[in-house]
Protein backbone atom coordinates (compact mmCIF):
# COMPACT_ATOMS: atom_id res chain seq x y z
CA UNK A 1 0.00 0.00 0.00
CA UNK A 2 1.66 3.15 -0.90
CA UNK A 3 2.14 6.02 1.45
CA UNK A 4 1.85 9.35 1.54
CA UNK A 5 5.34 11.18 1.24
CA UNK A 6 7.36 11.90 4.75
CA UNK A 7 9.49 14.62 4.93
CA UNK A 8 10.38 14.76 8.76
CA UNK A 9 14.01 14.33 8.65
CA UNK A 10 16.12 13.42 11.93
CA UNK A 11 14.92 13.72 15.44
CA UNK A 12 18.10 13.68 16.93
CA UNK A 13 20.07 16.80 17.40
CA UNK A 14 24.33 17.36 17.77
CA UNK A 15 25.69 19.51 20.39
CA UNK A 16 28.03 21.00 17.62
CA UNK A 17 24.37 22.31 16.31
CA UNK A 18 23.94 26.00 16.88
CA UNK A 19 20.81 26.65 19.03
CA UNK A 20 18.90 28.41 15.95
CA UNK A 21 19.16 25.48 14.21
CA UNK A 22 18.20 23.39 16.64
CA UNK A 23 15.42 25.12 16.56
CA UNK A 24 14.37 25.50 12.82
CA UNK A 25 14.80 21.89 12.41
CA UNK A 26 12.47 21.08 15.92
CA UNK A 27 9.93 23.12 14.10
CA UNK A 28 10.17 21.47 10.92
CA UNK A 29 9.43 18.24 12.81
CA UNK A 30 5.95 19.82 14.69
CA UNK A 31 4.72 20.98 11.17
CA UNK A 32 5.85 17.77 9.29
CA UNK A 33 3.37 16.10 12.36
CA UNK A 34 0.89 18.22 11.95
CA UNK A 35 0.93 17.18 8.87
CA UNK A 36 0.91 13.81 9.47
CA UNK A 37 -1.95 13.48 12.07
CA UNK A 38 -3.83 15.29 9.10
CA UNK A 39 -3.50 12.43 6.99
CA UNK A 40 -4.07 10.23 9.25
CA UNK A 41 -7.65 11.63 9.80
CA UNK A 42 -8.47 11.52 7.03
CA UNK A 43 -7.26 8.20 5.46
CA UNK A 44 -9.41 5.08 5.37
CA UNK A 45 -8.63 2.09 6.83
CA UNK A 46 -8.12 -1.12 4.27
CA UNK A 47 -10.35 -4.10 4.32
CA UNK A 48 -7.50 -6.05 4.38
CA UNK A 49 -5.39 -4.48 7.49
CA UNK A 50 -6.87 -6.90 10.57
CA UNK A 51 -6.13 -9.45 11.92
CA UNK A 52 -8.22 -12.16 12.82
CA UNK A 53 -8.89 -11.84 16.51
CA UNK A 54 -7.93 -12.11 19.58
CA UNK A 55 -8.92 -14.28 22.53
CA UNK A 56 -11.23 -13.19 24.48
CA UNK A 57 -9.38 -14.80 28.09
CA UNK A 58 -7.00 -12.58 29.62
CA UNK A 59 -4.11 -14.69 30.75
CA UNK A 60 -4.42 -14.48 34.86
CA UNK A 61 -0.24 -14.41 35.33
CA UNK A 62 0.66 -11.68 32.91
CA UNK A 63 -2.92 -9.57 32.34
CA UNK A 64 -3.04 -9.84 28.27
CA UNK A 65 -4.77 -11.78 25.73
CA UNK A 66 -3.51 -15.28 25.73
CA UNK A 67 -3.26 -15.36 22.15
CA UNK A 68 -3.61 -12.72 18.82
CA UNK A 69 -4.61 -14.95 15.33
CA UNK A 70 -3.93 -13.40 11.66
CA UNK A 71 -6.37 -14.77 8.82
CA UNK A 72 -4.02 -17.86 8.28
CA UNK A 73 -5.16 -19.28 11.26
CA UNK A 74 -1.78 -18.66 12.93
CA UNK A 75 -1.92 -18.30 16.94
CA UNK A 76 1.05 -16.55 19.09
CA UNK A 77 1.07 -15.72 22.76
CA UNK A 78 2.87 -13.51 24.33
CA UNK A 79 6.73 -14.58 23.85
CA UNK A 80 8.43 -14.64 27.47
CA UNK A 81 10.38 -17.43 27.37
CA UNK A 82 13.96 -17.04 28.42
CA UNK A 83 16.05 -19.67 25.70
CA UNK A 84 16.76 -17.71 22.85
CA UNK A 85 13.65 -17.58 21.31
CA UNK A 86 12.45 -14.52 23.00
CA UNK A 87 13.69 -11.17 23.27
CA UNK A 88 11.79 -10.32 26.70
CA UNK A 89 14.17 -9.93 28.93
CA UNK A 90 13.47 -8.94 32.91
CA UNK A 91 15.47 -9.10 36.16
CA UNK A 92 13.82 -11.39 38.14
CA UNK A 93 14.47 -15.11 38.37
CA UNK A 94 10.93 -16.36 37.37
CA UNK A 95 7.36 -14.88 36.11
CA UNK A 96 5.18 -14.18 38.69
CA UNK A 97 2.23 -16.32 38.55
CA UNK A 98 -0.54 -13.85 39.36
CA UNK A 99 -0.91 -10.83 37.29
CA UNK A 100 -1.35 -8.66 40.27
CA UNK A 101 2.57 -9.39 41.73
CA UNK A 102 3.78 -7.88 38.37
CA UNK A 103 6.67 -5.50 39.03
CA UNK A 104 9.40 -4.04 37.09
CA UNK A 105 11.66 -6.47 39.04
CA UNK A 106 9.99 -9.70 37.43
CA UNK A 107 8.12 -8.59 34.83
CA UNK A 108 9.75 -7.02 31.29
CA UNK A 109 8.70 -3.91 30.37
CA UNK A 110 7.93 -4.52 26.35
CA UNK A 111 7.35 -8.06 25.05
CA UNK A 112 6.39 -9.32 21.79
CA UNK A 113 3.19 -11.24 20.53
CA UNK A 114 5.02 -11.31 16.96
CA UNK A 115 8.06 -9.63 15.79
CA UNK A 116 9.97 -9.50 12.29
CA UNK A 117 12.83 -6.90 11.93
CA UNK A 118 15.89 -6.38 9.28
CA UNK A 119 18.97 -3.89 8.72
CA UNK A 120 21.72 -3.96 6.47
CA UNK A 121 23.89 -1.67 4.33
CA UNK A 122 23.04 -0.92 0.27
CA UNK A 123 25.77 -1.98 -2.53
CA UNK A 124 26.87 1.90 -2.56
CA UNK A 125 27.03 2.43 1.03
CA UNK A 126 24.18 5.48 0.29
CA UNK A 127 21.22 3.89 2.54
CA UNK A 128 22.41 2.11 5.55
CA UNK A 129 19.16 0.59 7.13
CA UNK A 130 19.76 0.58 10.82
CA UNK A 131 16.13 -1.34 11.29
CA UNK A 132 13.11 -2.27 9.50
CA UNK A 133 10.61 -4.03 12.34
CA UNK A 134 7.25 -4.70 12.25
CA UNK A 135 5.82 -6.10 16.19
CA UNK A 136 2.89 -6.83 17.95
CA UNK A 137 4.16 -5.47 20.78
CA UNK A 138 3.03 -5.94 24.82
CA UNK A 139 4.07 -2.89 26.94
CA UNK A 140 2.52 -0.57 29.87
CA UNK A 141 0.93 2.62 29.64
CA UNK A 142 3.48 4.17 32.12
CA UNK A 143 5.50 1.83 35.43
CA UNK A 144 5.14 -2.03 34.73
CA UNK A 145 2.16 -2.94 37.21
CA UNK A 146 -1.09 -5.04 36.80
CA UNK A 147 -3.98 -2.45 34.71
CA UNK A 148 -1.68 -0.66 32.72
CA UNK A 149 -1.05 -3.75 30.08
CA UNK A 150 -1.13 -2.39 26.59
CA UNK A 151 -1.05 -4.14 23.17
CA UNK A 152 -0.49 -2.19 20.00
CA UNK A 153 1.32 -2.81 16.61
CA UNK A 154 4.01 -1.40 15.26
CA UNK A 155 5.67 -0.44 11.97
CA UNK A 156 9.45 1.44 12.59
CA UNK A 157 11.99 2.18 9.80
CA UNK A 158 15.31 4.08 10.47
CA UNK A 159 17.87 4.53 7.97
CA UNK A 160 20.82 6.89 7.54
CA UNK A 161 21.29 8.11 4.33
CA UNK A 162 24.34 10.11 2.36
CA UNK A 163 22.69 12.10 -0.77
CA UNK A 164 19.54 14.20 0.53
CA UNK A 165 16.25 13.13 -2.30
CA UNK A 166 13.62 11.05 -2.09
CA UNK A 167 14.07 7.22 -0.86
CA UNK A 168 11.11 4.80 -1.60
CA UNK A 169 10.52 2.18 1.10
CA UNK A 170 9.04 -1.14 -0.21
CA UNK A 171 8.40 -3.72 2.82
CA UNK A 172 6.20 -6.55 3.67
CA UNK A 173 3.00 -4.28 5.00
CA UNK A 174 3.30 -1.61 2.65
CA UNK A 175 5.24 1.04 0.65
CA UNK A 176 6.38 4.21 2.11
CA UNK A 177 8.01 7.73 0.35
CA UNK A 178 10.26 10.08 2.69
CA UNK A 179 12.01 12.59 1.19
CA UNK A 180 15.20 13.45 2.79
CA UNK A 181 15.87 17.67 2.12
CA UNK A 182 19.50 17.74 4.44
CA UNK A 183 21.76 15.14 6.08
CA UNK A 184 21.92 15.70 9.38
CA UNK A 185 22.58 13.62 12.75
CA UNK A 186 20.96 10.93 13.64
CA UNK A 187 18.36 8.49 11.16
CA UNK A 188 17.54 10.50 8.67
CA UNK A 189 14.60 8.38 7.57
CA UNK A 190 13.31 8.35 11.34
CA UNK A 191 9.74 6.20 10.86
CA UNK A 192 7.47 4.84 13.81
CA UNK A 193 3.68 3.69 13.54
CA UNK A 194 2.17 2.53 16.51
CA UNK A 195 -1.51 1.39 16.62
CA UNK A 196 -2.94 2.61 19.09
CA UNK A 197 -0.02 3.69 20.94
CA UNK A 198 0.38 2.50 24.88
CA UNK A 199 -3.08 2.86 25.98
CA UNK A 200 -3.89 1.06 29.30
CA UNK A 201 -6.55 -2.36 28.37
CA UNK A 202 -6.44 -1.34 25.25
CA UNK A 203 -6.29 -5.08 23.60
CA UNK A 204 -8.40 -4.77 20.49
CA UNK A 205 -7.01 -1.82 18.71
CA UNK A 206 -4.18 -3.84 17.53
CA UNK A 207 -6.45 -6.32 15.62
CA UNK A 208 -8.89 -3.82 13.94
CA UNK A 209 -7.21 -0.51 13.93
CA UNK A 210 -9.40 2.58 14.49
CA UNK A 211 -10.14 5.12 11.46
CA UNK A 212 -8.21 7.76 12.89
CA UNK A 213 -4.84 5.28 12.25
CA UNK A 214 -3.16 5.43 8.65
CA UNK A 215 -1.38 2.82 7.08
CA UNK A 216 0.90 0.81 7.56
CA UNK A 217 -0.53 -1.85 9.92
CA UNK A 218 1.12 -5.22 10.67
CA UNK A 219 -1.89 -7.44 9.17
CA UNK A 220 -4.05 -9.62 7.97
CA UNK A 221 -1.00 -11.94 8.32
CA UNK A 222 1.86 -12.38 10.42
CA UNK A 223 5.66 -13.54 8.55
CA UNK A 224 6.51 -16.91 8.89
CA UNK A 225 9.80 -18.56 7.53
CA UNK A 226 9.20 -19.06 3.88
CA UNK A 227 9.82 -23.31 4.11
CA UNK A 228 6.17 -23.19 6.58
CA UNK A 229 7.85 -24.85 9.21
CA UNK A 230 8.49 -23.65 13.01
CA UNK A 231 11.50 -24.60 15.06
CA UNK A 232 11.06 -26.54 18.36
CA UNK A 233 12.32 -26.11 20.94
CA UNK A 234 13.84 -29.77 21.99
CA UNK A 235 13.59 -28.89 25.97
CA UNK A 236 10.03 -27.98 26.16
CA UNK A 237 8.33 -29.00 22.80
CA UNK A 238 6.88 -25.29 22.36
CA UNK A 239 7.29 -24.04 19.22
CA UNK A 240 8.41 -20.94 17.39
CA UNK A 241 7.79 -18.85 14.07
CA UNK A 242 11.99 -18.19 13.97
CA UNK A 243 14.48 -17.02 16.10
CA UNK A 244 15.42 -13.55 16.59
CA UNK A 245 19.33 -13.66 15.85
CA UNK A 246 19.03 -15.96 12.89
CA UNK A 247 17.72 -13.97 9.87
CA UNK A 248 15.48 -16.35 6.98
CA UNK A 249 13.16 -16.03 4.31
CA UNK A 250 9.92 -15.36 4.85
CA UNK A 251 6.10 -15.64 3.51
CA UNK A 252 3.48 -14.31 4.63
CA UNK A 253 3.41 -10.31 3.20
CA UNK A 254 -0.46 -9.50 2.34
CA UNK A 255 1.58 -7.67 -0.60
CA UNK A 256 3.71 -10.39 -1.54
CA UNK A 257 6.64 -8.22 -0.93
CA UNK A 258 8.58 -10.57 1.70
CA UNK A 259 11.21 -8.08 1.29
CA UNK A 260 12.56 -4.39 2.11
CA UNK A 261 13.55 -2.51 -0.72
CA UNK A 262 14.62 1.12 -0.16
CA UNK A 263 15.87 2.89 -3.58
CA UNK A 264 17.12 6.68 -3.39
CA UNK A 265 20.28 8.61 -3.87
CA UNK A 266 21.53 6.64 -7.22
CA UNK A 267 21.31 3.46 -4.82
CA UNK A 268 19.07 0.28 -3.67
CA UNK A 269 19.30 -1.01 -0.57
CA UNK A 270 17.35 -4.93 -0.87
CA UNK A 271 16.84 -7.37 2.42
CA UNK A 272 14.97 -10.73 1.78
CA UNK A 273 15.85 -12.68 4.94
CA UNK A 274 14.27 -11.27 8.53
CA UNK A 275 15.02 -12.41 12.57
CA UNK A 276 11.58 -13.46 13.54
CA UNK A 277 9.97 -13.75 17.14
CA UNK A 278 6.63 -15.41 18.46
CA UNK A 279 5.78 -18.17 20.25
CA UNK A 280 2.80 -20.74 18.90
CA UNK A 281 0.05 -21.74 20.26
CA UNK A 282 -2.90 -23.89 19.88
CA UNK A 283 -3.48 -26.83 17.27
CA UNK A 284 -1.47 -27.76 14.36
CA UNK A 285 -3.78 -28.29 11.20
CA UNK A 286 -2.50 -30.34 8.29
CA UNK A 287 -1.94 -30.08 5.32
CA UNK A 288 -3.39 -26.42 5.29
CA UNK A 289 -6.53 -24.86 6.63
CA UNK A 290 -7.82 -24.22 3.20
CA UNK A 291 -8.58 -27.46 1.39
CA UNK A 292 -9.54 -27.44 -1.98
CA UNK A 293 -10.94 -31.03 -2.91
CA UNK A 294 -11.10 -30.86 -6.68
CA UNK A 295 -13.62 -31.35 -9.14
CA UNK A 296 -16.31 -34.51 -9.39
CA UNK A 297 -19.22 -34.97 -11.23
CA UNK A 298 -22.15 -33.43 -9.78
CA UNK A 299 -24.44 -36.60 -11.59
CA UNK A 300 -21.88 -39.56 -9.91
CA UNK A 301 -19.64 -38.03 -7.81
CA UNK A 302 -16.34 -39.38 -7.06
CA UNK A 303 -14.30 -36.86 -5.46
CA UNK A 304 -11.62 -38.62 -3.12
CA UNK A 305 -12.01 -37.79 0.41
CA UNK A 306 -9.21 -35.60 2.15
CA UNK A 307 -7.72 -36.31 5.72
CA UNK A 308 -7.27 -33.49 8.12
CA UNK A 309 -4.96 -34.06 10.93
CA UNK A 310 -4.89 -31.86 13.89
CA UNK A 311 -2.09 -32.18 16.53
CA UNK A 312 -2.48 -31.02 20.00
CA UNK A 313 0.37 -28.44 21.14
CA UNK A 314 -1.90 -26.71 23.12
CA UNK A 315 0.14 -28.69 26.41
CA UNK A 316 -3.17 -30.01 27.42
CA UNK A 317 -5.93 -32.22 26.63
CA UNK A 318 -8.81 -30.89 24.49
CA UNK A 319 -12.24 -32.32 23.73
CA UNK A 320 -13.58 -31.71 20.26
CA UNK A 321 -17.83 -31.88 19.21
CA UNK A 322 -19.16 -34.89 19.25
CA UNK A 323 -20.90 -33.85 15.58
CA UNK A 324 -18.29 -31.86 13.58
CA UNK A 325 -21.29 -31.90 10.82
CA UNK A 326 -23.59 -29.53 13.42
CA UNK A 327 -24.76 -26.40 12.67
CA UNK A 328 -22.58 -24.02 13.93
CA UNK A 329 -19.34 -26.28 13.56
CA UNK A 330 -20.17 -26.95 9.85
CA UNK A 331 -21.29 -23.55 7.92
CA UNK A 332 -20.93 -21.86 4.67
CA UNK A 333 -22.95 -21.70 1.27
CA UNK A 334 -22.33 -25.09 0.58
CA UNK A 335 -21.93 -26.89 3.57
CA UNK A 336 -24.34 -30.09 2.74
CA UNK A 337 -21.70 -30.64 -0.44
CA UNK A 338 -19.34 -31.63 2.32
CA UNK A 339 -19.13 -34.35 4.67
CA UNK A 340 -16.98 -34.99 7.96
CA UNK A 341 -16.46 -38.67 8.14
CA UNK A 342 -14.52 -41.20 10.52
CA UNK A 343 -10.96 -41.19 9.03
CA UNK A 344 -10.38 -44.39 6.93
CA UNK A 345 -6.47 -44.65 8.07
CA UNK A 346 -6.28 -48.32 10.04
CA UNK A 347 -5.82 -46.98 13.71
CA UNK A 348 -6.49 -43.40 13.34
CA UNK A 349 -8.19 -41.28 16.02
CA UNK A 350 -11.49 -39.94 15.41
CA UNK A 351 -10.94 -36.00 16.27
CA UNK A 352 -15.31 -36.65 16.54
CA UNK A 353 -16.25 -36.43 20.21
CA UNK A 354 -12.54 -37.02 20.92
CA UNK A 355 -10.21 -36.23 24.30
CA UNK A 356 -7.21 -35.53 22.83
CA UNK A 357 -3.94 -35.30 25.24
CA UNK A 358 -1.26 -33.31 24.81
CA UNK A 359 1.60 -33.91 22.57
CA UNK A 360 4.40 -35.28 23.94
CA UNK A 361 7.56 -35.12 21.32
CA UNK A 362 9.26 -38.19 23.18
CA UNK A 363 6.05 -40.49 22.07
CA UNK A 364 5.49 -40.76 18.04
CA UNK A 365 1.79 -40.19 17.30
CA UNK A 366 0.36 -39.14 20.71
CA UNK A 367 -1.57 -35.57 20.79
CA UNK A 368 -3.11 -36.47 16.91
CA UNK A 369 -6.76 -37.10 15.68
CA UNK A 370 -8.18 -36.63 12.38
CA UNK A 371 -10.55 -36.55 10.05
CA UNK A 372 -11.76 -36.76 6.64
CA UNK A 373 -14.01 -34.86 4.63
CA UNK A 374 -16.05 -35.70 1.27
CA UNK A 375 -17.39 -33.64 -1.23
CA UNK A 376 -20.45 -34.70 -2.45
CA UNK A 377 -21.60 -31.45 -4.95
CA UNK A 378 -25.84 -31.30 -5.28
CA UNK A 379 -26.61 -31.34 -8.87
CA UNK A 380 -27.50 -28.19 -9.59
CA UNK A 381 -25.86 -25.56 -12.14
CA UNK A 382 -23.32 -23.59 -9.94
CA UNK A 383 -19.49 -24.64 -9.79
CA UNK A 384 -17.64 -23.78 -7.39
CA UNK A 385 -18.28 -25.03 -3.73
CA UNK A 386 -17.48 -23.59 -0.78
CA UNK A 387 -18.16 -24.63 3.19
CA UNK A 388 -15.78 -23.89 6.48
CA UNK A 389 -15.55 -26.57 9.70
CA UNK A 390 -15.01 -24.70 12.74
CA UNK A 391 -12.44 -26.69 14.84
CA UNK A 392 -12.98 -25.18 18.43
CA UNK A 393 -12.30 -27.80 20.76
CA UNK A 394 -12.91 -27.02 24.77
CA UNK A 395 -10.21 -27.74 27.55
CA UNK A 396 -10.79 -28.39 31.78
CA UNK A 397 -10.45 -25.00 33.37
CA UNK A 398 -7.44 -24.22 34.72
CA UNK A 399 -6.27 -25.10 31.13
CA UNK A 400 -7.61 -22.53 28.23
CA UNK A 401 -9.25 -23.58 25.50
CA UNK A 402 -7.05 -23.26 22.09
CA UNK A 403 -7.74 -20.57 19.57
CA UNK A 404 -10.33 -22.22 17.23
CA UNK A 405 -9.19 -22.91 13.76
CA UNK A 406 -11.17 -22.47 10.17
CA UNK A 407 -11.07 -25.10 7.53
CA UNK A 408 -11.98 -23.24 4.42
CA UNK A 409 -12.85 -26.25 2.17
CA UNK A 410 -14.21 -25.87 -1.43
CA UNK A 411 -14.48 -28.28 -4.49
CA UNK A 412 -15.45 -27.72 -8.21
CA UNK A 413 -19.18 -29.58 -9.08
CA UNK A 414 -18.39 -31.13 -12.91
CA UNK A 415 -20.36 -32.15 -15.64
CA UNK A 416 -19.15 -34.27 -18.51
CA UNK A 417 -19.78 -33.07 -22.54
CA UNK A 418 -19.04 -36.21 -24.75
CA UNK A 419 -18.91 -35.38 -28.39
CA UNK A 420 -19.69 -37.46 -31.69
CA UNK A 421 -18.89 -36.43 -35.25
CA UNK A 422 -21.25 -38.40 -37.73
CA UNK A 423 -20.19 -37.96 -41.75
CA UNK A 424 -16.75 -36.10 -42.69
CA UNK A 425 -15.61 -34.19 -40.04
CA UNK A 426 -14.47 -33.62 -36.42
CA UNK A 427 -16.13 -32.00 -33.11
CA UNK A 428 -13.67 -31.58 -30.24
CA UNK A 429 -13.01 -31.57 -27.95
CA UNK A 430 -13.96 -35.49 -27.76
CA UNK A 431 -14.41 -35.82 -23.79
CA UNK A 432 -14.60 -32.55 -21.40
CA UNK A 433 -15.18 -32.29 -17.86
CA UNK A 434 -16.64 -28.75 -17.67
CA UNK A 435 -17.28 -27.03 -14.92
CA UNK A 436 -20.91 -26.69 -14.11
CA UNK A 437 -23.01 -23.66 -15.12
CA UNK A 438 -20.07 -22.36 -17.40
CA UNK A 439 -19.89 -22.31 -21.52
CA UNK A 440 -18.43 -24.55 -23.38
CA UNK A 441 -17.16 -23.56 -26.86
CA UNK A 442 -17.01 -26.31 -29.36
CA UNK A 443 -14.58 -26.53 -32.52
CA UNK A 444 -16.96 -28.43 -35.42
CA UNK A 445 -15.14 -28.97 -38.56
CA UNK A 446 -15.84 -30.23 -41.87
CA UNK A 447 -13.21 -32.56 -43.70
CA UNK A 448 -12.91 -29.89 -46.76
CA UNK A 449 -14.74 -27.38 -48.41
CA UNK A 450 -16.87 -30.70 -50.22
CA UNK A 451 -18.61 -31.07 -47.06
CA UNK A 452 -20.59 -28.55 -44.64
CA UNK A 453 -22.31 -29.03 -41.21
CA UNK A 454 -25.80 -30.26 -41.10
CA UNK A 455 -26.60 -29.56 -37.38
CA UNK A 456 -24.83 -29.88 -34.00
CA UNK A 457 -27.48 -31.39 -31.55
CA UNK A 458 -27.33 -31.93 -27.75
CA UNK A 459 -28.90 -35.11 -26.53
CA UNK A 460 -29.23 -34.02 -23.33
CA UNK A 461 -31.69 -31.37 -23.61
CA UNK A 462 -35.18 -31.60 -24.35
CA UNK A 463 -36.03 -32.60 -28.05
CA UNK A 464 -32.47 -33.31 -28.72
CA UNK A 465 -32.01 -29.17 -29.43
CA UNK A 466 -30.01 -27.86 -32.12
CA UNK A 467 -26.37 -26.44 -30.58
CA UNK A 468 -26.60 -23.02 -32.85
CA UNK A 469 -23.24 -21.42 -34.42
CA UNK A 470 -20.51 -20.87 -35.13
CA UNK A 471 -19.56 -20.63 -32.50
CA UNK A 472 -21.02 -23.78 -31.33
CA UNK A 473 -21.21 -23.56 -27.40
CA UNK A 474 -23.84 -24.72 -24.83
CA UNK A 475 -24.27 -23.90 -21.38
CA UNK A 476 -23.33 -26.83 -19.15
CA UNK A 477 -26.18 -26.59 -16.85
CA UNK A 478 -26.62 -29.24 -14.24
CA UNK A 479 -26.33 -32.16 -16.59
CA UNK A 480 -24.02 -34.33 -18.69
CA UNK A 481 -24.30 -33.48 -22.29
CA UNK A 482 -23.81 -35.55 -25.61
CA UNK A 483 -23.34 -33.70 -28.47
CA UNK A 484 -23.31 -35.03 -31.90
CA UNK A 485 -22.12 -33.24 -35.28
CA UNK A 486 -23.91 -33.95 -38.26
CA UNK A 487 -22.00 -33.26 -41.77
CA UNK A 488 -23.80 -32.93 -45.36
CA UNK A 489 -22.36 -32.33 -49.01
CA UNK A 490 -21.89 -28.85 -50.05
CA UNK A 491 -21.95 -29.20 -53.92
CA UNK A 492 -18.86 -27.50 -53.95
CA UNK A 493 -16.81 -30.42 -55.52
CA UNK A 494 -14.14 -28.62 -57.01
CA UNK A 495 -13.51 -26.71 -54.04
CA UNK A 496 -13.52 -23.77 -55.27
CA UNK A 497 -15.08 -22.22 -52.46
CA UNK A 498 -18.01 -21.15 -54.91
CA UNK A 499 -20.82 -23.17 -56.45
CA UNK A 500 -20.58 -22.88 -60.76
CA UNK A 501 -21.00 -25.12 -63.46
CA UNK A 502 -17.68 -26.35 -62.98
CA UNK A 503 -19.07 -28.55 -60.02
CA UNK A 504 -21.98 -29.69 -61.94
CA UNK A 505 -19.96 -30.93 -64.87
CA UNK A 506 -17.22 -32.56 -62.13
CA UNK A 507 -20.73 -34.25 -61.10
CA UNK A 508 -21.68 -35.53 -64.82
CA UNK A 509 -18.76 -36.86 -65.34
CA UNK A 510 -18.33 -39.01 -61.90
CA UNK A 511 -21.83 -40.47 -63.06
CA UNK A 512 -21.09 -40.94 -66.52
CA UNK A 513 -18.12 -43.01 -65.70
CA UNK A 514 -15.89 -40.00 -67.17
CA UNK A 515 -13.93 -39.17 -63.93
CA UNK A 516 -13.15 -40.97 -61.33
CA UNK A 517 -13.87 -40.27 -57.29
CA UNK A 518 -11.74 -38.17 -55.86
CA UNK A 519 -9.13 -40.33 -53.50
CA UNK A 520 -10.42 -38.34 -50.61
CA UNK A 521 -14.11 -39.28 -51.27
CA UNK A 522 -13.47 -42.84 -52.98
CA UNK A 523 -17.39 -43.57 -52.08
CA UNK A 524 -18.59 -40.34 -53.78
CA UNK A 525 -20.19 -39.31 -50.47
CA UNK A 526 -19.74 -35.53 -51.81
CA UNK A 527 -21.66 -36.20 -55.04
CA UNK A 528 -24.74 -38.15 -53.39
CA UNK A 529 -26.96 -35.16 -52.72
CA UNK A 530 -30.40 -36.28 -54.05
CA UNK A 531 -32.94 -36.36 -53.04
CA UNK A 532 -33.71 -33.02 -50.43
CA UNK A 533 -35.78 -33.09 -47.46
CA UNK A 534 -36.32 -30.49 -45.53
CA UNK A 535 -34.19 -28.58 -48.27
CA UNK A 536 -31.38 -30.46 -47.59
CA UNK A 537 -29.46 -33.57 -48.72
CA UNK A 538 -30.60 -36.55 -47.34
CA UNK A 539 -29.54 -39.38 -49.94
CA UNK A 540 -30.34 -42.91 -48.88
CA UNK A 541 -27.73 -44.12 -46.72
CA UNK A 542 -27.83 -47.59 -49.10
CA UNK A 543 -27.44 -46.24 -52.37
CA UNK A 544 -23.71 -47.34 -53.24
CA UNK A 545 -23.61 -45.22 -56.68
CA UNK A 546 -24.23 -41.38 -57.13
CA UNK A 547 -26.48 -41.25 -60.24
CA UNK A 548 -28.18 -38.23 -62.37
CA UNK A 549 -30.77 -37.42 -59.76
CA UNK A 550 -27.16 -35.82 -57.81
CA UNK A 551 -26.17 -34.11 -61.36
CA UNK A 552 -29.61 -32.66 -61.16
CA UNK A 553 -29.93 -31.59 -57.62
CA UNK A 554 -26.47 -30.01 -58.17
CA UNK A 555 -27.29 -27.84 -61.06
CA UNK A 556 -30.63 -26.55 -59.21
CA UNK A 557 -27.93 -24.83 -56.30
CA UNK A 558 -26.08 -24.00 -58.90
CA UNK A 559 -28.71 -22.25 -60.44
CA UNK A 560 -30.43 -20.82 -57.10
CA UNK A 561 -33.21 -22.92 -56.93
CA UNK A 562 -32.10 -24.74 -53.92
CA UNK A 563 -30.50 -22.95 -51.40
CA UNK A 564 -28.97 -25.96 -48.94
Amino acid sequence: MKQQSRTCGSQNESAQISTLEVFMKRMSRIICTLALLLMSLSAALPANAALKTRSATIDPATGYPTWYQDTNNLALTNCLDQNGFCLAAFTGAALPTAKANISAANFPEESFFFMADTSGVSPLGVISLTLWEAALEAGFAATVVDGGQAVFTRIRIRADVTVPGTYVVTHPYGEETFVVDAIVPGPEINFTNDIPGLVPQDFDSAVTPPPAFTAPFVGPTFLTRADGTFITDPVTGNRYIGQPAAPVAVTGSPTGNNFVRIVGGGDTFLSTTFGLQGKVIGMDVTPATSLNLGGTNIITPAAVPQTVTVTNTTGAAITFPADLNAAGVKGGADATDFTVVAPAAVGAVNCAGATVAALNPAVAGSGTCSFDITFTPAAIAKAVRTATVLLAPTAVAPALAPPPVTLNLSGTGLVNVTTTAVGHGTITPATLAAPAASTVELTVTPSNKKFKIKDVSDATTAATALVTGPPFTINAGAANHAVTATFMPSGDLDQSGALDVADAMKALKIVAGVQAADSDDPDNTAVKVAPLAGGVPAPDATRVLPNIADVLVILRRVIGLETW
